[in-house]
């Protein structure tokens, strides 16, 4: 009888642990998309494996051949086995369910999905005719992306770019990109306000990116400003500052990594103190004095934004806002 017992005790535990461990981790998603912005993009149900999927999806792995897919079809992404982005096709019929394992709560990459897509702080847009996918995300700041793309009906000036991410030239008459899928490997940022009750010395209780942007803004309203009162030298240093400044905005708005923005931070730092000395001065006229309160406030926001990078996340470059 207590054996008896024992045995009972014991099948009922091995099926407590068997419900909790893994009855309750088993999730079929239904038309599952990926992209971190507003702007998604559907899987492709042709090429892709239940578990490439799943581990793109943030588990850690799938229900073997739990693929089943639409009626419809178009612009989809394909992963690889690991979960990586591995190319995207134009017309693939989509996932419409996929039964996945053990929700991990990370996805392997961070995927961004752009539409009609142009060169940073331009109007510029791509050739889907020459253009390499992968090379336009490594243009935009990505660690790469699809080759393959999805092409606009218009057509006109736009630029080509090699698989290394380089301008190859200028086409007057190619297709634009319209759809692009990129990928970062590494931390991102998100939109979350940073609330940091542990440190008085740093009370940065607004948004992050929102506040980089605003840097990023002031020195390109600033640059142009002052442009009509500078000479050849000092123009070329101001053109330098703006690259930065557009780079930055451009790096935040596409969801950039802390490593990618907090390079660019230190550089519009160090482009702000060698122009300093002629900013400040052509500032002091009249019709600009409205600006120099306004600088120096950017200013202080910057330097105050890189010492809480160097400070907090020396070790761990994860999500910061």
């Amino acid at each position: 009888m207590k054996t008896l017992l024992g045995l009972s005790v014991l099948a009922i535990s091995m099926t407590t642990f068997a419900q909790s461990h893994y009855a309750y981790q088993m999730k079929t998603i239904n038309n599952p998309e990926v992209g971190t912005t507003h702007v998604k993009a559907k899987i492709s149900a042709e090429a892709n494996s239940a578990e490439g999927v799943c581990k793109a999806l943030g588990y850690s792995t799938a229900v073997p051949n739990s693929i089943i897919r639409t009626s419809s079809y178009g612009f989809g992404v394909i992963f690889d086995n690991n979960g990586n982005l591995k190319n995207a096709a134009v017309n693939h019929y989509y996932v419409k369910e996929v039964t996945c394992l053990n929700y991990l709560g990370v996805s392997k990459q961070r995927i961004d999905v752009f539409v009609n897509p142009t060169f940073p702080g331009t109007e510029t847009k791509y050739s889907a005719e020459q253009s390499d996918g992968n090379g336009i995300c490594i243009n935009l700041g990505y660690d790469g992306g699809a080759k393959t793309t999805a092409r606009t009906s218009s057509y006109g000036p736009s630029l080509i770019i090699r698989n290394n991410g380089e301008i190859q030239g200028m086409a007057q008459n190619h297709y634009y990109v319209k759809t692009l899928a990129c990928a970062s490997n590494d931390g991102f940022l998100s939109e979350l306000p940073i609330f940091d009750h542990n440190r008085s010395d740093y009370p940065l209780n607004y948004n992050f990116g929102s506040r980089g942007k605003e840097i990023a803004d002031t020195v390109i309203e600033v640059a142009k400003a002052i442009e009509p009162y500078i000479n050849n030298q000092e123009e070329r240093q101001i053109d330098d500052l703006k690259k930065v400044a557009v780079r930055l905005k451009a790096q935040i708005e596409s969801g950039r990594s802390i490593n990618h923005v907090k390079s660019t931070l230190d550089q519009l730092e160090l482009k702000l103190v060698d122009s300093e000395y002629f900013i400040d001065k052509h500032l002091e006229t009249d019709n600009l004095d409205r600006l120099a309160m306004k600088l120096l406030t950017a200013r202080e926001y910057l330097l105050s934004m890189i010492d809480f990078i160097d400070a907090d996340y020396t070790q761990d470059m994860g999500p910061l806002y």
